[in-house]
């Protein structure tokens, strides 16, 4: 009897790892270009940003960075891929879909964080005067004010003269009332009422992850 040759190993060439490697791979560099995408649009954009997260410092400024290693990526997807992209992209649009709430959740998180460390809390500019003061005169209850100098000059001056951006003359002498729609006014007064004046500046970048969360539920 002649001895059996030893029988090659049943995983010798088997595409199977090289193939799962490849599935996995491919979407993942697929996802990075469309967020790089996202990153050189943001900065064109804008000009550039500058994120500090804790000890983490985050800049930039340039478009051509970004943009290259976002080309970079979707090249090696295509060479990675070949003629499946369909099913990388299939792939990567069913992850997206499992992970829209938490991204949608996290993006609106984002957003009011950001607000809130980078807004202003003060009424430096004419626009921003208006709607600060008739939030306060509506947390006041007193919509009409009388300024002592429009009241003593009104024989001699306009009264139009003492009136700032967003308020008109009043119904009296030397007053003045609220010309800004009440609906926003309305809300960072009820904001100030319940949690103090600084909640007043908090309204809108509450707003702005509010926007967000709803713009998803509604898609």
């Amino acid at each position: 009897m002649t001895a059996d040759r030893p029988r090659a190993s049943e995983n010798e060439g088997d595409p199977r790892p090289a193939v799962a490697w490849r599935s996995v791979l491919a979407p993942t560099l697929f996802a990075a270009s469309l967020v790089l995408l996202v990153w050189t649009i943001l900065v064109a954009v804008t000009g550039g940003f500058r994120l500090a997260l804790g000890p983490l410092r985050l800049s930039s400024h340039r478009v051509l960075p970004p943009m290259l290693a976002g080309v970079l990526a979707c090249f090696a997807t295509y060479r990675i891929a070949g003629p499946h992209m369909e099913n990388v992209w299939s792939k990567l649009r069913s992850t997206l879909h499992t992970l829209a709430p938490a991204l949608a959740a996290l993006l609106a998180a984002c957003v009011v964080a950001i607000g809130v460390a980078y807004t202003s809390r003060v009424a430096a500019a004419s626009d921003c005067h208006g709607y600060v003061s008739q939030a306060e005169l509506w947390m006041r209850g007193q919509l009409i004010q009388t300024d002592p100098l429009a009241y003593s000059l009104a024989n001699r001056v306009s009264p139009r003269v003492f009136a700032p951006l967003g308020y008109q003359v009043g119904p009296t002498r030397g007053s003045i009332v609220p010309l800004y729609p009440p609906g926003l006014l309305l809300l960072m007064a009820a904001a100030g009422l319940a949690f103090g004046r600084e909640a007043i500046f908090h309204v809108v970048p509450v707003c702005g992850g509010l926007l967000v969360a709803l713009t998803y539920a509604i898609g």
